[in-house]
């Protein structure tokens, strides 16, 4: 589970590296909040510790939700220089596509008329897919015809690790 942290390594480097004299403005970017360090290895914990005495040279930091902000405040980053601007999608392309959502039932040979689950985000442990098999568990106590899918990209190791947590949960 030690992967790495999301949080940005050019944020930190530049807050580091940016000369104090010049002119150039230093946004930083805050994606997470929760954060459970001990999930994580001891260089991306540092750098996770060091965004509150680096963001101090920020002029501006961008939290993409308000939660994220309520995180960072807590965690003594500069409240007033904080903004929420939440993630967007564009709705123009990312529309249902029930051709290709048929298509992939197919693939993964689950039946037109079932009732599906998904969770679509990268693995990673802070996304707590764990408790999405739990639940899975749960669920399919009463509803046996249900199917549960998770989509996203991570460390090989991850995903083995919920393959073989589902594995023992008795979900395939």
């Amino acid at each position: 589970l030690h992967d790495a942290l999301p949080i940005s390594t050019q944020t930190t480097l530049a807050a580091l590296l940016l000369p104090r004299r010049v002119k150039t403005k230093l946004v930083f970017g805050l994606r997470a909040a929760g954060v459970r360090l001990d999930r994580y290895d001891a260089l991306s914990a540092l750098m996770y510790r060091s965004e509150v005495w680096l963001a101090r040279r920020a002029d501006l930091i961008v939290a993409n939700a308000r939660a994220v902000r309520a995180d960072a405040v807590g965690r003594g980053l500069p409240a007033d220089r904080i903004v929420v601007v939440p993630n967007g999608i564009d709705t123009d392309a990312m529309r249902p596509d029930a051709s290709a959502g048929f298509d992939l039932r197919r693939m993964w040979q689950i039946p037109d008329n079932a009732f599906v689950i998904g969770c679509v985000a990268r693995l990673d442990a802070m996304k707590d897919h764990a408790n999405l098999l739990n639940a899975a568990v749960s669920f399919a106590r009463n509803h046996p015809d249900a199917h549960f899918v998770c989509v996203g990209g991570g460390p090989p190791s991850y995903a083995d690790e919920l393959k073989a947590l589902a594995n023992s949960l008795g979900l395939d």
